[in-house]
Protein backbone atom coordinates (compact mmCIF):
# COMPACT_ATOMS: atom_id res chain seq x y z
CA UNK A 1 0.00 0.00 0.00
CA UNK A 2 2.82 2.35 1.30
CA UNK A 3 4.48 2.27 -2.41
CA UNK A 4 1.44 2.82 -4.30
CA UNK A 5 0.73 6.00 -2.43
CA UNK A 6 4.44 7.15 -2.53
CA UNK A 7 3.86 6.35 -5.99
CA UNK A 8 0.81 8.25 -6.37
CA UNK A 9 2.27 11.27 -4.59
CA UNK A 10 4.94 11.10 -6.81
CA UNK A 11 3.24 11.41 -10.26
CA UNK A 12 1.09 13.82 -8.71
CA UNK A 13 3.49 16.61 -7.69
CA UNK A 14 5.27 16.03 -10.96
CA UNK A 15 1.96 17.53 -12.33
CA UNK A 16 1.82 19.98 -9.68
CA UNK A 17 -2.18 18.45 -8.54
CA UNK A 18 -2.07 19.34 -4.47
CA UNK A 19 -3.77 15.76 -3.26
CA UNK A 20 -4.03 14.32 0.21
CA UNK A 21 -5.10 10.80 0.08
CA UNK A 22 -7.97 10.42 2.08
CA UNK A 23 -10.11 7.06 3.01
CA UNK A 24 -11.38 6.63 -0.27
CA UNK A 25 -8.26 6.65 -2.10
CA UNK A 26 -6.98 3.84 0.60
CA UNK A 27 -10.26 2.14 -0.18
CA UNK A 28 -9.75 2.20 -4.26
CA UNK A 29 -5.68 1.14 -3.01
CA UNK A 30 -7.27 -1.63 -1.13
CA UNK A 31 -9.33 -3.07 -3.56
CA UNK A 32 -6.67 -2.35 -6.21
CA UNK A 33 -4.12 -4.65 -4.08
CA UNK A 34 -6.39 -7.27 -3.99
CA UNK A 35 -6.67 -8.09 -7.64
CA UNK A 36 -3.26 -6.35 -9.49
CA UNK A 37 0.36 -6.60 -9.06
CA UNK A 38 2.22 -3.25 -7.55
CA UNK A 39 3.69 -2.47 -11.18
CA UNK A 40 0.14 -3.12 -12.68
CA UNK A 41 -1.31 -0.09 -9.90
CA UNK A 42 1.94 1.97 -10.79
CA UNK A 43 0.66 1.54 -14.53
CA UNK A 44 -3.01 2.28 -14.18
CA UNK A 45 -1.62 5.50 -11.74
CA UNK A 46 0.50 6.31 -14.60
CA UNK A 47 -2.61 6.44 -16.77
CA UNK A 48 -5.23 7.44 -15.04
CA UNK A 49 -3.25 10.84 -14.07
CA UNK A 50 -2.12 11.40 -18.01
CA UNK A 51 -5.37 11.22 -18.41
CA UNK A 52 -7.30 13.43 -15.73
CA UNK A 53 -4.49 15.86 -16.34
CA UNK A 54 -5.80 16.39 -19.75
CA UNK A 55 -9.39 16.81 -18.83
CA UNK A 56 -8.22 19.26 -16.22
CA UNK A 57 -6.38 21.30 -18.69
CA UNK A 58 -8.77 21.10 -21.25
CA UNK A 59 -11.62 22.22 -18.22
CA UNK A 60 -12.11 25.19 -15.82
CA UNK A 61 -12.67 23.27 -12.80
CA UNK A 62 -11.34 23.59 -9.51
CA UNK A 63 -8.60 22.17 -7.26
CA UNK A 64 -10.92 20.51 -5.51
CA UNK A 65 -12.78 18.83 -8.16
CA UNK A 66 -9.18 17.55 -9.48
CA UNK A 67 -8.70 15.64 -6.98
CA UNK A 68 -12.16 14.24 -6.78
CA UNK A 69 -11.95 13.46 -11.21
CA UNK A 70 -8.43 11.68 -10.34
CA UNK A 71 -10.14 9.02 -8.04
CA UNK A 72 -12.99 8.86 -10.36
CA UNK A 73 -10.17 8.05 -13.23
CA UNK A 74 -8.75 5.66 -11.19
CA UNK A 75 -11.76 3.64 -10.18
CA UNK A 76 -12.65 3.66 -13.65
CA UNK A 77 -9.57 1.99 -15.08
CA UNK A 78 -9.44 -0.18 -12.38
CA UNK A 79 -13.03 -1.80 -13.21
CA UNK A 80 -11.88 -1.74 -16.97
CA UNK A 81 -8.79 -3.96 -16.26
CA UNK A 82 -11.39 -5.97 -14.38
Amino acid sequence: MSECLEYLNFQMDSVRFDFNPGKKTIAVFNDLLDNFSVSQIYGIIYKAITNATKFCQESDISKNRQQIQLLVVVKDMWRKHC
